[in-house]
């Protein structure tokens, strides 16, 4: 018989944690201060499904196997759950370059050592039927290009080698409807939007869970067998209420994007990250506006403590009005159209930003910063108590199949 189970925040994790609890038969309560499914941070950003590139200065290589495992069962776990297929192509973008710039904080000598165990640790997992790349296995994963137009798009300055891979992103804004259509009305599942938890406490045999909504006054209380924390900015608020409290130092950071019509010359171009640092990235898609970020620019809140500033709300709920949004977009373009020159001819249609939580202390520009790393993330378990740090978007549904095996 299935047990009463509440999911806290109805992001990509939880929406994955509910999907794989109701598979299992349990009932399931979502909870979320947002009125629907992915709409904050799940939403707000790039959608790459990482196969481990980017994650070439952890020398462990710990974080670059978890991204890569992460992706190659996205799918099938995703599907598996649903009892659907998903079309795949609608929602991919194209595929990713990679431009090394003059001065990553690593040669291009490391970056290519890195990329090729990669592609030795994705031969390994594809010996394994269920795994695939949005139901594809190409045979390598990248190749290092000698000239193209993606090379030609940026000032020469800048960068000195390009190297093509396999790697996309998907819609956030499209996946999350997809999942709105596939998940919400499902037997056994109760959504409680508009809700949001203020605090978790348990007794001999059950969770308390107390929610103030937001609409209306007062709070409600539920009470439950097991609670899965997939709450993004609040995660460790709620955390330190059962008494697990981090013994490492942690930084949100309030990063923006914007989303447009870019200059048609680069709507052609493929999709491309720009390593390894503080740099930039473009993400196009078959139909919809182009995503792109400039880091020096779009990074624009950091804080240490346990819970975010208010004033970083607005954005993240996308409530920013159209002159702060004009605003922001300019300063961003201007900045990034010194590297791509022509970007800031970009029709902006959005600027909004979503939090990023990490374990560190110190920004991307430092070699030794523990932001290079995602490799010590995931599911904690403690007596019916589940606490997920996803880390990266691509995670969630792996995470999600540890949470089955932990109850």
């Amino acid at each position: 018989m299935g047990q009463n189970i509440a999911v806290l925040g109805a992001g990509i994790q939880g929406v994955c944690a509910t999907l794989a609890l109701l598979s299992r038969g349990h009932n399931v309560t979502l909870i979320d201060k947002a009125s629907g499914l992915m709409t904050r941070t799940s939403l707000r950003n790039e959608g790459k499904l990482h196969l481990g590139f980017v994650y070439a200065n952890d020398p462990s290589r710990n974080t670059s196997r978890l991204m890569l495992r992460s992706a190659l069962y996205f799918r099938t776990l995703l599907e598996g759950w649903l009892n659907q297929r998903i079309c795949w192509d609608k929602l991919k973008s194209t595929c990713f370059g990679y431009l090394v710039a003059r001065d990553s904080c690593l040669s291009v000598d490391k970056i290519l050592g890195h990329f090729e165990l990669l592609q030795k640790d994705y031969q390994m997992l594809c010996q394994d039927d269920q795994t695939d790349y949005l139901e594809v296995r190409p045979e390598r994963l990248w190749r290092l290009e000698k000239e193209n137009n993606l090379l030609s798009a940026i000032d020469p300055g800048f960068v000195t080698h390009c190297i093509s891979t396999e790697e996309v992103s998907i819609d956030t804004d499209a996946f999350a409807a997809e999942m709105q259509q596939h998940l919400l009305g499902r037997v056994n599942l109760t959504t409680l939007f508009n809700h949001e938890v203020i605090s978790v406490s348990r007794n001999a045999e059950s969770f308390l869970i107390e929610c103030a909504n937001s609409g209306k006054q007062g709070s409600r209380g539920l009470q439950c067998d097991q609670v899965v924390n997939c709450l993004w900015e609040d995660r460790l608020k709620i955390d330190r209420q059962l008494g697990f409290i981090p013994t490492r130092e942690w930084v949100y950071r309030l990063k923006y994007r914007v989303l447009g019509a870019l200059p048609e010359y680069l709507r052609r171009l493929p999709s491309f990250t720009m390593i390894l640092g503080p740099f930039g990235d473009i993400v196009n898609y078959k139909k919809g506006p182009s995503y792109l970020s400039w880091y020096p620019a779009c990074r624009r809140g950091w804080c240490r403590e346990t819970e975010t500033p208010t004033d970083w709300e607005r954005a993240c709920d996308g409530r920013l009005s159209t002159h702060e949004q004009h605003a922001i977009a300019q300063e961003i373009l201007l900045q990034f159209d010194q590297v791509v020159p022509g970007i800031a001819q970009t029709n902006v249609d959005t600027v909004d930003a979503g939090i990023i939580f990490s374990w560190g202390a110190t920004d991307i520009n430092d070699l030794g910063s523990t932001l290079h790393r995602r490799d010590e993330i995931g599911v904690e378990s403690h007596n019916g108590y589940h606490s997920i740090n996803t880390g990266k978007f691509v995670c969630a549904p792996l995470f999600a199949q540890r949470l089955l095996d932990n109850l």
